[in-house]
C-alpha cells in the first residue's frame, strides 16, 4: 500500500515543495540552523511544516 506509485510521487512531490519553501524562508531569515536541519534530514515535510506554520507571522 505505501510503496504505491500512486501513493509515493504525490508524497515526495509534497516533500519537494515543502522542504524548498522551508529552505527559502529559513535562508531569508538567517536561521542557519534551521536551513542545515532541512538539508540534511528529510522527514516527509514534518519538520519543514511546523516551522513555517511557526514562523510564517513573526518579524525577525
Amino acid at each position: 500500500m505505501l510503496t504505491s506509485p500512486y501513493f509515493l510521487f504525490p508524497a515526495v512531490i509534497l516533500d519537494v515543495i515543502f522542504t524548498g519553501f522551508a529552505l527559502w524562508f529559513a535562508a531569508r531569515r538567517g536561521d542557519k540552523g534551521w536551513f542545515i536541519v532541512f538539508l540534511l534530514i528529510q522527514l516527509f515535510g514534518i519538520p519543514e511544516l511546523i516551522y513555517l506554520i511557526a514562523v510564517r507571522n513573526k518579524k525577525k
